[in-house]
């Protein structure tokens, strides 16, 4: 209710909420370049910031030279449908390299199973301790939360263990931390350009994946609150693969539970001159997790029409040590 009267608020204060979208952040690019006199250009964007890279290549591609997509987000990729699955296989991705890892097996011989156990009695209905009364979605969006996240990606086996014996601390910090996105924009966009595309009977989970349950009642939810956003009709063209003949870098974290590698993997097929690199051991936002890929994005616009040397990703790779303790 509080992100129905966001919407409704904003509208009754006089604010366009159809002109907070991709289209129009596009456009003000190029307003922006013309302004200061820049002929050519470069687009670097993260997570959703490459989907304004590829509404940038749509709407307003004039001067632009070469295109650095980090943790990519394609303009055809859903929201909603299919975002429970992703965030259960970024946690399956994690245990199972715990597993291959000697020290996080031995202190946390199966955080999978720990999980599902927390998992079912979330779904149940809200959980108490000491005091405290969780949700599903405190539960949904931890996991979203700390996998997006370096440091809590390699906490999560630790994390969910203590949750299975009852110690909800790292919930805790979750919450009282969680900074949310400006609500009001980032509606604004979802509710013009992915969830018009999208049908809410389509987010679902396997019966028998039961952290993919966890948030398919928060991400059904966006369907009731677009309701009150006046955003306007939805254009076609947001829903459609982009393709491109610009030189166009796409650099995917390993583990990333938003803009998993598959969705970079799909994007680079439509653009002639783009490469692909998944960065082992990161987490999302390969540009702040890994020296090898900033490297990668110097050389790349130092001379975009060259093959990107990925050799560092060898010589001097990101290391992955699980928290113990």
């Amino acid at each position: 209710h509080t992100l129905e009267a966001c919407g409704q608020r904003h509208t009754a204060a006089g604010v366009d909420l159809s002109r907070y979208n991709t289209a129009e952040t596009a456009r003000d690019v190029r307003d922006l370049t013309r302004a200061l006199g820049v002929k050519r250009y470069d687009i670097f964007g993260v997570s959703y910031g490459t989907r304004v890279g590829f509404g940038v290549i749509v709407h307003a591609p004039q001067g632009v030279r070469a295109v650095v997509m980090d943790s990519v987000w394609p303009a055809d990729a859903n929201w909603a449908v299919g975002g429970p699955q992703m965030i259960s296989n970024a946690a399956k991705l994690l245990f199972e390299r715990c597993k291959a890892d000697a020290a996080c097996h031995r202190a946390f011989p199966d955080p999978a199973a720990d999980l599902d156990g927390v998992a079912r009695r979330f779904l149940a209905g809200p959980v108490t301790v000491k005091g405290r009364t969780y949700t599903v979605d405190d539960l949904g969006g931890f996991l979203m939360d700390t996998i997006y996240d370096a440091e809590g990606a390699r906490s999560l086996p630790r994390d969910v263990h203590a949750f299975a014996t009852g110690d909800f601390s790292a919930l805790n910090e979750s919450i009282a931390t969680r900074s949310g996105y400006d609500e009001a924009q980032h509606l604004a966009f979802l509710c013009k350009e992915r969830i018009p595309f999208e049908r809410k009977a389509d987010v679902t989970a396997a019966p028998d994946d039961l952290v993919s349950q966890l948030t398919v009642a928060s991400l059904r939810r966006y369907f009731d609150v677009c309701k009150s956003y006046a955003v306007g009709k939805p254009d076609p063209v947001e829903n459609r693969p982009v393709t491109s003949a610009l030189p166009t870098l796409f650099l995917s974290a390993q583990f990333d539970p938003g803009c998993p590698p598959e969705l970079a993997q799909a994007a680079v097929k439509r653009f002639a001159h783009g490469q692909l690199v998944i960065v082992p051991n990161t987490t999302h936002g390969v540009v702040r997790n890994s020296p090898c890929g900033r490297k990668m994005i110097r050389a790349f616009l130092a001379d975009p029409s060259k093959p990107v040397d990925v050799g560092c990703l060898k010589t001097d790779p990101v290391s992955f040590d699980f928290a113990l303790k």
